[in-house]
């Protein structure tokens, strides 16, 4: 939460355009029951990799919830350019080998994401990380898929 603060700060002052994209399994418990205790750590850590890879040095990546994973990432950049990170990562899932952690199984692996860019942070009104965090849970709502 102290880097979110920073974050929030700069762009209040208008250094920075900042969003916040929350990633989660949307069949998480399924996945966690086919590959058990054992195997879904390397799962975990193969997803944290591929979203790594799709980042900037800039951007910073966080485990947000353990229990029903969600993956937060603070990302430097405008409402596009989530875009782009998004597509990244969706790219780098497809030319993953995820078949070796998950075989012998066929194991779906589909995103939900929400972001919420900090267009209001510039006026003061949002101040609050945790605020940050309920507005890009509340735009995951809206991914269907």
């Amino acid at each position: 939460i102290s880097d979110a603060k920073i974050f929030i700060g700069m762009a209040k002052r208008g250094q920075i355009e900042l969003s916040l994209m929350l990633i989660k399994f949307r069949h998480y418990k399924e996945i966690k029951r086919i590959l058990g205790e054992e195997r879904l750590p390397l799962f975990i850590r193969q997803m944290t990799e591929v979203m790594h890879r799709s980042l900037r040095a800039e951007d910073t990546l966080y485990l947000i919830e353990k229990d029903d994973i969600t993956f937060g990432l603070f990302l430097i950049t405008d409402t596009a350019g989530t875009k782009i990170v998004e597509n990244r990562i969706r790219s780098h899932m497809k030319s993953e080998e995820f078949y070796t952690i998950t075989a012998p199984y066929e194991v779906e692996i589909d995103l939900k994401v929400g972001v919420f860019h900090c267009d209001d942070c510039k006026d003061g009104s949002m101040v609050s990380p945790l605020e940050f965090i309920e507005k890009a849970r509340k735009e995951m709502e809206y991914d269907v898929g």
